[in-house]
């Protein structure tokens, strides 16, 4: 979806220019997906136990990170 949202100009002209949106693209892709995916497998097959609280950490530390991620990137867009 949002590689979709990035292909039209506006979008890409952002994104090309601002280096925070673009690290926080690839660190939402990179540990946002691909890690939660893969925790979500290992945890489902018995590969690695993961507690509850342990969880909720790196989805609590994820978010917060993308949120300083992007918000950086919109004050440097608005010049804040």
């Amino acid at each position: 979806m949002l590689q979709l949202l990035i292909s039209t100009s506006y979008f890409l002209e952002i994104i090309s220019n601002q280096v925070d949106f673009a690290a926080g693209y690839i660190y939402w892709v990179f540990l946002g997906i691909l890690y939660l995916s893969l925790f979500g497998y290992l945890n489902h097959f018995k590969l690695m136990e993961l507690s509850k609280r342990s969880n909720q950490l790196f989805i609590i530390r994820f978010l917060l990170t993308e949120t300083l991620l992007f918000n950086k990137g919109i004050a440097n867009k608005l010049n804040i």
